[in-house]
């Protein structure tokens, strides 16, 4: 949800540097953050939902949602290079989920947190794993407080039955992950 208050914001701040020299442009920009704020709530009841035991009317997000995410960060000027190796295999939904969420807010960093205008994300798929790699070529925004999206996005791998890591790389940041296809979940429980 963090991915889309942070759109929301960029949108609001586009709408109001046109309002006065471009209604035109600041009206599709008020527009979008409509959707966005709609989307951001939807997702909110849906989560709120889930903790109350209730059915979600929507299922959780994953990788098949992943060019729809993708492109929202090219409506805010990031933009975003995917590539992918390997044959998809099998994930369970929590590990789909923690995929997707992975990806969504090292995007969601680099959009606040770097002057980089653009983000390669590349999914390398082995017989057992998942490997995600999000980077950015930075370099960072200068005093930028920081948050808890790279705790969170190590506690998702991790209870997925993955591995974290995040680092600088040159002026930029590189976030990779490793999560268990479903084969080798069961494989585990063996």
């Amino acid at each position: 949800m963090a991915h889309q208050i942070t759109l929301a914001n960029a949108q609001a701040a586009v709408a109001e540097r046109l309002f006065d020299t471009q209604p035109d442009k600041a009206r599709v920009s008020l527009h979008e953050l409509q959707q966005t704020t709609r989307h951001a709530l939807d997702e909110l009841r849906a989560t709120v939902g889930l903790l109350r035991e209730e059915d979600s009317p929507e299922p959780a997000p994953g990788l098949a949602q992943l060019a729809k995410l993708l492109a929202s960060f090219e409506q805010i000027g990031v933009r975003v290079n995917l590539q992918t190796q390997g044959q998809p295999g099998a994930l369970a939904a929590s590990v789909d989920l923690a995929a997707y969420r992975i990806i969504q807010e090292a995007l969601t960093n680099t959009a606040k947190h770097s002057q980089a205008k653009a983000a390669h994300v590349k999914l390398v798929w082995e017989a057992r794993w998942l490997n995600l790699e999000i980077s950015d070529p930075g370099p960072a925004k200068p005093q930028q407080r920081p948050g808890y999206g790279l705790i969170g996005m190590g506690e998702r791998a991790q209870v997925a039955g993955g591995q974290f890591s995040a680092q600088a790389q040159g002026d930029g940041f590189i976030v990779s992950a490793r999560l268990p296809l479903a084969t080798a979940q069961l494989d585990r429980k063996k």
